[in-house]
């Protein structure tokens, strides 16, 4: 029985190592694995700092002041890169990592040589891979197609640059990674791959250190992905100039510290393929130039990301005035787009849609022709703004002054929508400083025969004294102008016959307590204008004056409501006798327009001027042989 006994304690000790062994594992598949060690230069032995450690995708360590790094990471084989300012990459193939264990690696790395370059590249093209630094001592002319590494470093001496001849051939596929990018610099930049100029702290890099790298052709189609162009700028004050209808890509790129007034990037004329997305620009004076023909998305960041208040000096997108060929997106909404060259022209054809948040400001003197169709997709949280370039309260200080200037009304001239049916939009867009062409000193114009919507718009400190801000005077049947709000104008809106007016818009500043109306505050009717269709005019907040006759022929209708005060400047209302609607309704007056007392001070002259009969004709029945003037109450201050 004793023997028995102790049998059993035995076999329940083992037990137990058993089952305590199983679930304490400390190599349990899921436990991750430890890789660690050292990194030397390979000549001197030095242990190196500094050094990153990625899996090609992100970095998992750097090496410390003594060489070492360590880390943990999920069990697997892994091909790991070794990566540090003025040495090759180094990888580290097929790193078997055990879940629970360590794995030590003693990695070895090179120098980069450093090789100058003094001639051209030639049709039959090249080759630089990032085993070494490139010293461009003059200028070359790339005239076959250059293909540079991920991770290469290229040094440009002062005044120096690249013209990348398409016509020859030319071109540069320039493909770096996130980890590795291309970087092109001032051979004064010691940060990447070490004292290039061999002076130590003798010299720092500066803007327009070296010139620009020049791409030249329709046919040149280079690619820039995951570079990063420093202290350029000398040349045509751009760092990459792209000329003459080249169509480049350059994406996931920055341009930072770079001289230029026409732009870091300078593709304004450039063709219209260029894609230009996902870039991050700061430091620079402009940071890039555009013309017509090219799109912008968001994707563009213009600040450091590590500090996003540091931007460019001059916050914009500077915008060739070229003919626009094609359908054409602007989404870019961090900083404004700037047009700075007089005329700029949408072609019939043609398409420009600007997307929500998106602001345009305008130099002095600048219009647009549409002829074409524009598009403006503002949202109630998220309008568009179309403003003088010197207005700071939209995307800041564009022009860099400070306070020295400030936006005023008739900064820029006008937009000028043409063609019959043209169906342009406006949708949540605010209009201010417009106005400022002294022949018709509107801020927008519909032509004959357009098919405007306007809805949602703001038209703000604009001019409008001759004839009116929105001049929709010559507009067509199809025009929309719906829950707008106009104040600090002139004169706020002239309209004609063809289309309705309901009660939706807005002639005062309801925003704030100032209650801001405008100078003339009326809605004005161009001079001999006819009711086409079956009209109706529903505003009642103030007056519609006429400029001269109105017509309402035969088959054609004008209904009122209430509160509608119609004022005349001159001449008559003609009508039919039944297709004058509503003319007794509650508030309805027809009367003269130095008349304040029904639909307020239109002329806005104050008590200067007060009204007298005769100062228009009358109402007109033109369905009696003879005619018969009208005697309703509610006609005032008329000849008959």
């Amino acid at each position: 029985m004793r023997n028995f006994n102790l049998l059993i304690s035995l076999l329940i000790v083992f037990l137990s190592l058993m089952f305590y062994g199983c679930g304490s594992d400390p190599a349990s598949n899921n436990d991750p694995g430890t890789v660690e060690g050292t990194v030397e230069d390979h000549l001197s032995g030095i242990l190196l700092h500094d050094i990153q450690i990625s899996n090609g995708d992100e970095v998992l360590a750097t090496t410390n002041s003594s060489g070492d790094f360590s880390f943990q990471i999920e069990k697997g084989t892994y091909d790991l890169h070794f990566s540090g300012n003025g040495y090759i990459t180094h990888i580290e193939q097929n790193v078997e990592v055990k879940a629970g264990k360590i794995t030590e690696l003693e990695i070895f790395l090179d120098k980069i040589e450093t090789y100058e370059i003094s001639t051209d590249v030639s049709p039959n093209g090249a080759t630089w891979n990032n085993d070494r630094i490139y010293h461009i001592n003059d200028d070359i002319n790339i005239l076959g197609p250059l293909t540079i590494t991920e991770g290469t470093i290229i040094k440009f001496k002062d005044g120096v640059g690249w013209n990348v001849d398409g016509e020859s051939g030319g071109e540069i596929i320039a493909m770096g990674t996130g980890l590795e990018p291309i970087i092109f610099t001032s051979w004064h930049d010691d940060v990447p791959g070490g004292d290039s100029n061999g002076n130590q702290n003798a010299t720092s890099p500066d803007r327009g250190d070296w010139e620009n790298i020049k791409i030249n052709g329709a046919d040149n189609n280079s690619v820039f992905e995951y570079c990063k162009f420093y202290y350029g700028g000398s040349e045509e004050d751009c760092v990459l100039y792209v000329d003459n209808g080249a169509n480049i890509s350059i994406t996931d790129c920055v341009l930072s510290m770079n001289k230029g007034d026409n732009g870091a990037l300078n593709a304004s004329k450039a063709g219209s393929e260029t894609v230009i997305q996902n870039n991050t620009f700061f430091g620079n004076v402009w940071p890039l130039n555009i013309n017509m023909n090219i799109g912008l998305d968001s994707t563009n960041l213009f600040t450091n990301p590590q500090n996003r208040s540091y931007g460019n000096d001059f916050d914009g997108i500077l915008v060739n005035n070229s003919i626009m060929d094609g359908n054409i997106n602007w989404s870019e909404n961090e900083i404004a787009f700037v047009l700075s060259e007089a005329d700029y022209i949408i072609p019939a054809g043609n398409t420009l849609t600007i997307g929500p948040g998106v602001s345009v400001k305008m130099m002095d003197d600048v219009s647009w022709q549409v002829d074409g169709t524009l598009t403006v997709n503002g949202t109630e949280t998220a309008p568009v703004n179309i403003t003088s370039y010197k207005d700071d309260d939209v995307w800041g200080d564009t022009n860099g002054d400070g306070e020295a200037t400030s936006a005023a009304v008739g900064d820029w001239d006008f937009i000028k929508i043409s063609g019959d049916g043209n169906d342009s939009s406006f949708e949540y867009c605010n209009f201010y400083y417009g106005g400022g062409d002294v022949f018709s000193d509107y801020t927008l114009y519909l032509g004959s025969g357009t098919d405007v919507s306007i809805t949602h718009c703001e038209f703000v400190n604009n001019i409008g004294l001759n004839i009116a801000v929105l001049d929709a005077g010559e507009a067509g049947s199809g025009t929309i102008i719906r829950n707008n709000t106009f104040y600090l104008n002139q004169k706020p809106l002239l309209i004609n016959g063809s289309f309705s007016i309901d009660n939706s818009n807005n002639f005062i500043d309801i925003s704030t307590s100032n209650y801001y109306t405008n100078e003339f505050n009326a809605i004005f009717v161009k001079e001999e204008s006819q009711i086409e269709g079956d009209i109706f005019w529903e505003e009642g907040e103030l007056s519609f004056v006429m400029m001269s006759n109105l017509f309402i022929n035969e088959d054609n209708s004008l209904s009122l409501s209430q509160n509608i005060t119609l004022k005349f400047m001159e001449g008559s209302l003609d009508y039919y006798g039944d297709n004058l609607f509503n003319y007794d309704a509650t508030g309805v007056y027809f009367t003269s327009w130095l008349d304040d007392d029904h639909g307020g001070d239109s002329n806005g002259d104050g008590s200067a001027s007060s009204p007298a009969i005769g100062d228009w004709l009358g109402i007109r029945n033109k369905s009696t042989a003879p005619d018969t003037w009208e005697d309703w109450g509610n006609i005032l201050y008329s000849e008959y």
